[in-house]
């Protein structure tokens, strides 16, 4: 099972829609980090299988390649989605 969510059109629009779908699977990590070292702190298992590393690797490497700041989205949704939990 691969929970990574497609991205097939990469503008700045279209990754802050993916990277929020992201956080709204609670899959949301530093996007400069590599996913195979991603570790669920509940289970201690990690967060990433392999096929969702090697997808992941794709998209985040394409977005960068075309400009888009992947930091820049992630931390636009992290706000989002985590700190304005409970208000």
């Amino acid at each position: 099972m691969n929970r990574i969510p497609d991205l097939t059109v990469f503008t700045p629009e279209a990754f802050q829609i993916w990277s929020d779908r992201m956080a709204e699977l609670d899959l949301l990590y530093h996007f400069e980090d590599s996913p195979d070292d991603q570790i669920d702190c509940k289970s201690g298992d990690r967060t990433f299988n392999d096929a969702e590393c090697r997808k992941l690797g794709l998209i985040l490497n394409l977005a960068s390649d075309y400009g888009i700041d992947i930091m820049e989205h992630a931390l636009n949704s992290f706000h989002k989605f985590y700190l304005t939990k409970g208000e």
